[in-house]
C-alpha cells in the first residue's frame, strides 16, 4: 500500500523470470503489458533481459524502469520515450576496478565472460583499456551460457598464471 491524498492506494507487484532469453523476455513483457494490463514495467539484468522489455514497454507506451545493464548496450535500442534506465557505462565499471586494483599491479586474470552480446562487449572493452593502464590481460575465452562446472576454466587459470608467474 502506498499513501496518497490521505488514503492507502494498493500496490500489486508482479516478478516474472525470463531465464534471460531475449525471446522470452519480450513475450514475457508483451503479456503483462496487454493481459496483466500493468502500470509500469521494471527490467533487470544484462541487455538479454533490459532491452527486449523496455522495447515492448516503447512500442506500447507503458512506462519502464530498466537496471542493471551497461549503459552503452541499452542506448543501442533507443531513442527511448517511455523507458529510463539506471546503470553505468562499461568505462566507468573499468575505472572502478583499476581503481581498486591499483596497488596489485602485476599480472590480471580476466574471467571467462557468457557467450552472449554483454559478455562480448564486456570484454572487448575492457582488454584494451586494462592493457593502456599496464595491466596484462590473460582472457581464457568465453564459457557456454549456462555452464554449471567451471572446473576445466578455473585448472586452464591455474595453468596459465603458473606459467606467467615463471617467465
Amino acid at each position: 500500500m502506498i499513501k496518497e491524498a490521505g488514503k492507502k492506494i494498493p500496490i500489486k507487484l508482479k516478478m516474472v523470470d525470463t531465464a534471460s532469453d531475449p525471446s522470452k523476455a519480450a513475450d514475457v513483457a508483451s503479456k503483462l503489458i496487454l493481459n496483466d494490463k500493468v502500470d509500469i514495467m521494471i527490467a533487470l539484468h544484462t541487455p538479454d533481459t533490459v532491452n527486449p522489455v523496455t522495447s515492448i514497454c516503447e512500442r506500447y507506451e507503458v512506462p519502464c524502469v530498466s537496471l542493471d545493464a551497461p549503459i552503452e548496450a541499452w542506448l543501442t535500442g533507443g531513442p527511448y520515450k517511455w523507458s529510463f534506465h539506471a546503470f553505468w557505462s562499461v568505462n566507468d565499471v573499468i575505472d572502478v576496478f583499476t581503481g581498486l586494483w591499483t596497488r596489485y599491479r602485476q599480472i590480471r586474470l580476466w574471467s571467462p565472460l557468457a557467450q552472449r552480446p554483454d559478455g562480448k562487449v564486456w570484454a572487448e572493452m575492457f582488454t584494451p583499456k586494462l592493457k593502456e593502464k599496464g595491466y596484462k590481460v590473460v582472457d581464457s575465452g568465453r564459457f557456454p551460457y549456462g555452464m554449471q562446472d567451471y572446473s576445466a576454466f578455473i585448472n586452464a587459470w591455474k595453468k596459465r598464471m603458473w606459467r606467467l608467474s615463471r617467465a
